[in-house]
């Protein structure tokens, strides 16, 4: 907590031991440097494996994809040739 803060608090009214809580609970809570670069490299390392997971998925859709047009293509065609065959 910063000198002006202090100061600010106290001429408001807060105590020695009010002020100086609120400055061990605002130390408490904030991230340094170091924190806040291992959280970074954390977060980036979670987008890498959710960028491949991604990627994954889409070959596995495009190859259902490919297979379903596929099987399709092959009823339809053996319907049409069911249906369209000359009768004797």
């Amino acid at each position: 907590m910063s000198a002006n803060a202090i100061l600010k608090l106290w001429s408001v009214g807060f105590s020695a031991e009010q002020v100086g809580a609120l400055a061990e609970l605002i130390d408490s809570q904030s991230a340094t440097k170091p924190d806040l670069e291992a959280t970074e490299r954390r977060l980036e390392l979670k987008t890498e494996a959710l960028k491949t997971r991604i990627a994954e998925s889409e070959a596995t859709l495009i190859r259902w994809f490919v297979l379903t047009a596929v099987a399709s293509a092959t009823i339809g065609a053996a319907v049409a040739g069911f249906m369209f065959k000359p009768i004797p």
